[in-house]
């Protein structure tokens, strides 16, 4: 089939399938159902999804931003469901940075000294609200201290300060409030 102009493209036209299209079209009633595009590339315009309409791709929406960046959804490393907790092992008093979000701090059964570790305060680092550290203690030989400048209170009780965990516990602590984590687990106290 000819190359299509869009300009010239009414409410009636769709495409049979292999059409080029440029131009430029101000109306709205422009449908585009053609199944053999694999590409569509837009130079200096954007394309726009009104509101209450879907956007629709089978494989894969890649966006370039303004400051040479892209991103293509879903990620090639996307998947669904479990995707695990990274380990940040540690055999020393520790104060956690931004990066240990969504990660579990371990001590492991190597060090059998007991060890502080500090999960910073907002003022200092500021997690979002919903951020979850999790403590693992696999030390026989050594307990957790796990404090903070900011509020902690022990899950059930509501007990608030520092907590310790003893020797093969485990404990998630999870930022509630802009300065106030919530903190459960096994072998807490």
């Amino acid at each position: 089939m000819a190359d299509t102009a869009l300009a010239s493209m009414t409410a009636a036209s769709a495409l049979g399938g292999t059409e080029l299209i440029y131009g430029t079209q101000s109306s709205a009633d422009v449908k585009i159902t053609a199944t053999q595009i694999k590409t569509l590339a837009i130079g200096a315009g954007s394309v726009s999804v009104a509101s209450g309409k879907t956007l629709t791709a089978s494989n894969s929406i890649t966006f370039a931003g303004t400051d040479s960046t892209t991103m293509t959804l879903p990620p090639v490393s996307a998947a669904l469901g479990y995707l695990g907790v990274p380990q940040n092992s540690k055999s020393a008093a520790y104060t956690t940075v931004l990066a240990d979000a969504g990660t579990h701090i371990l001590h492991p059964s190597a060090d059998t000294t007991a060890r502080t570790f500090t999960i910073d305060a907002n003022a200092t680092v500021p997690y979002p609200v919903g951020t979850v550290l999790t403590f693992i203690n696999q030390s026989n030989g050594g307990v957790i201290t796990i404090n903070t400048a900011d509020t902690m209170r022990l899950a059930g009780a509501g007990n608030l300060g520092n907590r310790t965990l003893a020797a093969n516990g485990i404990a998630t602590a999870i930022k509630i409030t802009a300065t106030e984590w919530l903190i459960s687990g096994t072998g807490l106290t």
